[in-house]
Order: C-alpha cells, then sequence, then structure tokens
C-alpha cells in the first residue's frame, strides 16, 4: 500500500488480470489470501498488515462468486485449507483446492 496516489494508479494498470467463459468469479479466494498472506517478508508478496493497523477490503463484483463444490466441474475435490498459497502476485493452488466456504477460517 502506499500514500502516493501516482504509485497506486500504476499498480492498477499493470494488474495481471483475465476472463473466462463463466459468470461467477473467486473473489473468495481472493479475499483468503489478501488476509491469509498477511505476514510475509518478501514486500512483494501479499499485503503486509501490520497487527496493530484497522483493516479494510472491499471487494466488488458484478458477479457471483464461487463457492466450495463449484470446483467439482474441474476435479477439485480437495477442499480450500485457507493458507497461503502466493507466489508473487499468483495463486499456485488453483487446479489443486476447491473454493472456500463462506466460513473458511485463516
Amino acid at each position: 500500500m502506499t500514500n502516493s496516489r501516482d504509485d497506486f494508479d500504476a499498480a492498477i494498470e499493470n494488474v495481471d488480470y483475465s476472463g473466462n467463459v463463466d459468470i461467477p468469479e473467486d473473489g473468495l479466494t481472493a479475499l483468503l489470501q489478501a488476509v491469509g498472506c498477511k505476514n510475509m517478508n518478501d514486500k512483494t508478496m501479499g499485503i503486509n498488515w501490520e497487527d496493530s493497523k484497522f483493516k479494510m477490503i472491499i471487494f466488488s463484483s458484478d458477479a457471483p462468486v464461487k463457492v466450495a463444490g463449484d470446483g467439482i466441474f474441474a476435479g477439485l475435490i480437495e477442499p480450500n485449507d485457507g493458507n497461503c498459497y502466493m507466489d508473487g502476485n499468483r495463486y499456485t493452488k488453483e487446479k489443486e483446492f476447491d473454493y472456500p466456504t463462506i466460513g473458511t477460517r485463516m
């Protein structure tokens, strides 16, 4: 995070994103990784939350989120364990874990 609007704008412009043919999005996994990767030493990974600071994540989508059980169509039956699996800015377990549930705990 930064106090510089220019740095923020540049970071948003460089976000690696992709589209798919289905409507639901994997927002719960993104939220889980944002929270679960809070204490990483590498500043290029995770948000690096400070324990003493107020935290807020705003998630906005025009589509429903994928939830546990939706991964069955891709053969994903291993429940999401809620741990951090980021390599740089990429989630690395998309081919191993099902989607999380609303109640998945970190």
